[in-house]
């Protein structure tokens, strides 16, 4: 693993992860303490794994381990709307306004969002949000434009965010 100091090691789950540290280089003196950070050189979590808890280790061999618990991601989640137009003999879904409330300490991705219409997933590529992060301690209201999306009723919409999953239905 080029870049990758020798002496420190980072594992996900007891999967050893590449990164990339900051500051590149760091000598500390005997008694002496230095911060540094460890930034993943890839997505670090999955999105689909975020409704669990995962272990974080970080190992100077022959010297110290320490590590870290990450919580399943639990949002507050409301579906305050769903836009339905006629389309023929069925309906376009055009949109989903939902309300998200970070109360974690992490940023929130909006692309970790999973969506399905009567059970079926929708593509990440279908849809756009006028924004991506929501910040720790945040609540955002956002409508999600749809495209190409045509469904039956009864219409049931489910959405997923880590462990959290809401369902509107009519």
């Amino acid at each position: 693993m080029s870049g990758i100091p020798e002496n420190i090691e980072l594992y996900l789950d007891d999967s050893r992860r590449s990164f990339i540290l900051s500051p590149s280089t760091l000598i500390i003196e005997p008694g002496g303490i230095s911060s540094l950070s460890l930034e993943p050189v890839a997505s670090f979590i999955d999105p689909k794994y975020l409704d669990r808890e995962h272990e974080l280790d970080v190992v100077i061999p022959n010297l110290v381990r320490d590590s870290y618990t990450i919580e399943p991601l639990r949002p507050e989640l409301r579906i305050e709307n769903v836009g339905l137009r006629p389309f023929f003999d069925k309906w376009d879904l055009d949109n989903i306004t939902l309300t998200i409330s970070n109360g974690g300490s992490y940023p929130i991705s909006i692309r970790w969002l999973e969506i399905y219409v009567n059970e079926e997933p929708v593509s990440t590529f279908l849809w756009t949000s006028p924004i991506e992060i929501i910040g720790p301690g945040e609540e955002r209201t956002l409508t999600l434009d749809l495209s190409f999306i045509t469904t039956s009723r009864p219409l049931v919409v489910k959405v997923r965010l880590g462990a959290t999953e809401t369902s509107y239905s009519e």
